[in-house]
């Protein structure tokens, strides 16, 4: 799958990152991580987030774990923006480290690290974005890979494949040996019962115009 030209909703979002849907959203409404492709305008909008948005979901979540307040987080990236507005994405192109007082920033140039709280004791813990990332092309292939059924008709049994939409929600299901036949729905019970209703028209669609030739043919072969 192309990251780059993907957007997922909050439930996808939430699912890769290890974040949770609520920490999402709230996130989102502190200022700490909105979602860059498309962003919540009123009731029944839906949030889109990037690739890289989940990568800075993920280093919150990595600083909150080592027991950084949600304030602490909010002046780091505060911080961040404010003195690299250069940089596209300062909190996820930064190796940031943290004893879960302070934050600090490795200064590439200089070997050095800055002291994004202005205090802090003993580093402890480091955030390696290697990893995150890692991760979270990870976290996207688990819940992205499709799943399959069978669905059994006349004797015979089709095959069924269910892929997640990361981008409107539900899930797509499709019979490929069936030209056409796609169906979806919200959650996967409801995609696997209208594919299996879809199933069941197309073929019934194909016997009756099967039916229909049969009777032209035999009529003609009347006269």
């Amino acid at each position: 799958m192309s990251v780059a030209a993907t957007s997922f909703n909050v439930e996808a979002a939430s699912k890769i990152s290890g974040v949770s849907k609520r920490q999402v959203q709230y996130w989102d409404k502190a200022g700490l991580v909105a979602p860059s492709v498309q962003a919540a305008r009123g009731r029944g909008s839906r949030r889109r987030y990037s690739f890289e948005d989940l990568l800075d979901l993920r280093v919150i979540a990595r600083l909150r774990e080592t027991g950084l307040s949600l304030q602490k987080v909010c002046k780091v990236v505060a911080h961040l923006h404010r003195h690299h507005r250069e940089l596209r994405r300062p909190l996820a192109q930064h190796r940031l480290v943290t004893d879960g007082a302070t934050v600090f920033r490795i200064l590439d140039d200089t070997n050095a690290v800055e002291d994004l709280l202005q205090g802090g004791q003993v580093v402890v813990f480091v955030i390696n974005l290697t990893s995150v990332w890692n991760e979270t092309q990870s976290g996207l292939a688990r819940i992205s890979d499709p799943r399959a059924f069978e669905v059994r008709h006349g004797g015979k049994n089709y095959a069924v494949t269910l892929t997640p939409d990361l981008e409107d929600g539900g899930w797509v299901a499709e019979c490929p040996s069936l030209p056409g036949c796609i169906s979806q729905g919200d959650t996967l019970a409801e995609a696997k019962r209208m594919i299996r209703e879809a199933i069941f028209a197309w073929l019934a669609a194909v016997a009756h115009e099967r039916r229909d030739t049969g009777r032209g043919i035999a009529q003609r072969s009347r006269r």
